[in-house]
């Protein structure tokens, strides 16, 4: 990195959020996400939603405008979102961790959102950006190594007990959190 680890002359905050919003965290959400709700809403929500959050942050802090027909297109992108989840959330099986993996999508929407804007008003060249995430999504990754080694909960383990129920040979037996669990995973869990 010939130009270095920092972002020069430009605030930390805004290497903070270029970082955040389009290296490692982006990243995890999506990942968290993928966790508990199935991969077509993954495929909807995660690039559908980008352009949804870019606007209102780009119409703000870059005084961009928009014009009919983007308006236009961007109704559907949010139409589009509103079927994928009303899916879950009107459906006889609406299931609460798959709202939460949705809502995990959306959220790495928002940041990818942030990290979009935030590269653009930093002016720095796409070398250099990409470095500076790579570099300190690295930095951030042995960190959160480091802390999961030192015995920090996993998502399999938070996953196993909070979100969702998974049977002793690690099956999902379908309940969320709070929902009564099978009789057959209740029997097998006595029977130890």
């Amino acid at each position: 990195m010939r130009q270095g680890f920092w972002a020069g002359d430009r605030p930390v905050w805004m290497l903070t959020l270029i970082v955040m919003g389009g290296g490692l965290p982006f990243g995890l959400l999506g990942m968290a996400g993928a966790q508990f709700a199935p991969a077509r809403h993954m495929g909807a929500l995660l690039p559908g939603s980008m352009p949804v959050f870019v606007a209102p942050l780009s119409a703000v802090f870059l005084g961009e405008r928009f014009g009919r027909g983007r308006v236009a297109g961007l109704g559907i992108i949010v139409f589009g979102v509103a079927c994928v989840v009303g899916e879950t959330l009107f459906s006889a099986k609406g299931d609460a961790t798959v709202l939460f993996g949705d809502a995990l999508f959306l959220l790495a929407g928002v940041f990818w959102a942030i990290y979009t804007v935030a590269f653009r008003l930093s002016g720095l060249d796409p070398w250099h950006g990409a470095a500076l995430i790579c570099f300190w999504s690295s930095v951030l990754g042995v960190a959160i190594g480091i802390w999961a080694c030192a015995g920090a909960p996993s998502v399999s383990r938070i996953s196993k007990g909070r979100f969702i129920a998974r049977d002793d040979e690690g099956r999902h037996s379908g309940h969320g959190r709070g929902a009564p669990r099978s009789s057959s995973v209740s029997r097998h869990q006595s029977a130890r």
